[in-house]
């Protein structure tokens, strides 16, 4: 997991995907004047602490999906930064304070529904609530193509459900931001 800060303020999440490339969700790029000040900090844990393992690099180039509409960031919602610069990959003895690379699918492996995967990061521990300063995790189901429409029916613009991955409780409960 990676901060986006602008002007050392964090904003946004995303992955390591490769030493000079991160994922972000595409509404994270929109800002035109983003690229000016936009660096990626790896290594972080306690927001509130400068961590030994902490590494900071700018970004060169943001690369959002071809069909993203900014009037509907959701759809197609994915972007990819390029670093002007590297991280340094670190395997340490707690994960934490590693910095290391997503492990990504193999082509044409595919994730049904009901396989459990991990989202962590910063965002509000409750709707409207407070950020957490610690980096938080939890691990969620992948919801069919039944679940998703209905998961995200509640959202005030629409979301083309073929855009995007769905994950977490049908019922509610834990998800990323709870």
């Amino acid at each position: 997991q990676v901060s986006l800060k602008r002007r050392q303020k964090r904003f946004c999440g995303g992955t390591i995907v490769s030493a000079q490339w991160v994922v972000t969700a595409a509404h994270c790029t929109l800002d035109r004047n983003l690229l000016q000040h936009l660096h990626v900090t790896a290594g972080e844990h306690d927001l509130g602490l400068r961590e030994s393992s902490e590494q900071t690099v700018p970004v060169k180039s943001v690369t959002q999906h071809p069909k993203l509409d900014p009037r509907t960031p959701m759809n197609y919602g994915i972007a990819l930064l390029k670093l002007d610069g590297t991280f340094s990959f670190i395997k340490a003895r707690v994960s934490c304070a590693s910095v290391l690379p997503a492990c990504l699918p193999q082509p044409g492996e595919k994730f049904d529904a009901g396989y459990i995967c991990t989202a962590c990061g910063w965002g509000h521990l409750k709707e409207n609530g407070l950020i957490p300063q610690v980096l938080h995790e939890v691990k969620l189901p992948i919801l069919n193509s039944r679940e998703c429409p209905r998961a995200l029916s509640t959202l005030k613009k629409p979301i083309q459900g073929d855009t995007i991955m769905c994950a977490g409780f049908p019922d509610g409960g834990r998800d990323t931001c709870q």
